[in-house]
C-alpha cells in the first residue's frame, strides 16, 4: 500500500496553514487536478468533503471524513471512492518562541540569537486503490496528486500569505 509522508518548514503561523488546508471549498482555485470540491457536511469537529480529480483524461470522485483540531491537525477517512483505503493526516507544528504569533512577527531576538518563527508542516497519506480496471487507470494519476500534494499547499501558502524575502 503506497505511504506518502512529507514535511517542510514554512514561515506561516499554524493557524493560518490550518485554515488553507481546512478551506476545501477553494481547492480547485490552486490543485490543478482537482476539477471540483464541495463541503457535503459540516459538523462541530471538521467536515464531509467530496473532491473530483481530473488528471491526464482520468476523471474521479472520493469523499472523506476530516477531523479538525485547530490549528495542529487534520485527519481524514474514506467516504466513498475508488479507494479501498484512504486515510491521512497534516500535521502543523508552530517553530521558535513566539508560537503562533502570525505574519508580522516572523523573526523574534533571543539573546542576539534570530530565530525563525513559523510552522512544519507534515502530511501523511496512505492508500489502496479498489482492484478493477478504472483503479489501474486512476492510480499512477494519485500517485502523482499525492506526491506533488504538498509542493501545491506551500505555493499556495507563498501567493496568499506573501513569500519571505531573502
Amino acid at each position: 500500500m503506497p505511504c506518502i509522508e512529507r514535511q517542510a518548514l514554512v514561515p506561516y503561523s499554524p493557524q493560518a496553514m490550518f485554515d488553507l488546508v481546512a478551506n476545501v471549498e477553494r481547492y480547485p482555485q490552486f490543485l490543478p487536478w482537482c476539477a471540483s470540491s464541495r463541503v457535503l457536511v459540516q459538523r462541530d469537529d471538521g467536515i464531509d468533503a467530496s473532491l473530483q480529480v481530473r488528471f491526464k483524461g482520468v476523471q474521479q470522485q472520493f469523499s472523506t471524513r476530516n477531523y479538525h483540531q485547530s490549528p495542529s491537525h487534520i485527519s481524514m477517512q474514506l467516504l466513498d471512492g475508488p479507494f479501498e483505503r484512504l486515510e491521512g493526516a497534516w500535521h502543523f507544528d508552530a517553530l521558535g518562541t513566539a508560537a503562533g504569533s502570525g505574519l508580522d512577527d516572523r523573526y523574534a531576538k533571543s539573546d542576539s540569537e534570530v530565530v525563525l518563527e513559523g510552522t512544519k508542516v507534515k502530511l501523511r497519506l496512505d492508500y489502496q486503490m479498489k482492484s478493477g480496471l478504472l483503479a489501474k487507470l486512476f492510480s499512477p494519476a494519485f500517485d502523482m496528486i499525492a506526491a506533488q500534494m504538498m509542493d501545491a499547499f506551500l505555493t499556495r501558502a507563498d501567493q496568499c500569505f506573501g513569500k519571505l524575502s531573502k
